[in-house]
């Protein structure tokens, strides 16, 4: 189970369409950092709650795709 008010769903900007849509999103958890290389996006680390709640999750994640990968 995840703590109250991290979100499970990722918001996606389709800029041809100027248009929103929703995606999952990565494993949930706060101050991780994101970035997109070669076609997928990256989330890594962050943490659960507190400070002694941090991850070393490594995502990936295909835009279109129906789940993130963890590395």
């Amino acid at each position: 189970m995840y703590p109250a008010g991290l979100a499970t769903r990722t918001l996606v900007l389709h800029l041809g369409r100027l248009r929103w849509s929703t995606a999952p999103g990565a494993a949930p958890r706060e101050h991780l950092a994101v970035t997109a290389a070669g076609g997928r996006i990256f989330a890594v680390a962050g943490r659960r709650a507190g400070i002694d709640t941090n991850l070393a999750t490594f995502q990936s994640y295909v835009p279109g795709g129906k789940r993130w990968l963890t590395l």
